[in-house]
C-alpha cells in the first residue's frame, strides 16, 4: 500500500462523498428549491416612485447666477474701461510694442473675453441638453413643466 497526500485523501474523500450522497426521501432542502423566475430584481418595483427631495437649489442656483451676472457686468465694464482708456489716451501702448500693435492686442483680448464670456454659458447649457437627451418623456416633461427661475 503507498502513501498520498493529505491534499489528495481530503480531495478524494470529499468528491466521492458528493457523488455518493443520496437524500432519505423524507429529507427535503427548501433552500435548493428552483424559485419562481420573475423579470425585475427583488425590491424593484414597476411603478416608478417620486424622487426624495434631499435639497431645495432654487435659492443656490439664483444666488450662483447672481454673482455670474454680477461677474459677467465687472468683465465687461473693465474691457470698456481699458478700451476706454486706449481710445482717449493716444499715447497709451504696451511697452514692448508700438500703438498699432497695442491696439491690434487689444482687440484679440475683447474678443477673447467675449468668447470666454458666450462659452461659460453656452457649454454648460449644451451639456445639460446632452445629458437631458438621454432622459425619458416622464423626466423630461417634469423638468421642462418645472418653473425655471
Amino acid at each position: 500500500m503507498h502513501q498520498r497526500s493529505f491534499a489528495s485523501l481530503r480531495m478524494t474523500a470529499s468528491a466521492v462523498s458528493y457523488l455518493e450522497f443520496v437524500a432519505p426521501p423524507t429529507c427535503r432542502n427548501v433552500g435548493m428549491d428552483k424559485p419562481d423566475r420573475r423579470g425585475l430584481l427583488p425590491g424593484v418595483l414597476d411603478v416608478p416612485t417620486p424622487p426624495a427631495v434631499v435639497f431645495e437649489s432654487r435659492k443656490v442656483i439664483a444666488r450662483a447666477r447672481r454673482r455670474a451676472a454680477f461677474r459677467d457686468v465687472f468683465d465687461l465694464l473693465l474691457l470698456a474701461c481699458v478700451d476706454g482708456l486706449f481710445l482717449r489716451w493716444p499715447r497709451a501702448h504696451v511697452p514692448a510694442l508700438d500703438r498699432a500693435d497695442s491696439l491690434l492686442l487689444l482687440m484679440a483680448l475683447n474678443a477673447a473675453l467675449v468668447a470666454y464670456i458666450w462659452l461659460t454659458r453656452w457649454i454648460p447649457r449644451w451639456s445639460a441638453q446632452r445629458v437631458a437627451s438621454t432622459w425619458g418623456a416622464a423626466e423630461r416633461a417634469r423638468i421642462l413643466n418645472s418653473p425655471r427661475r
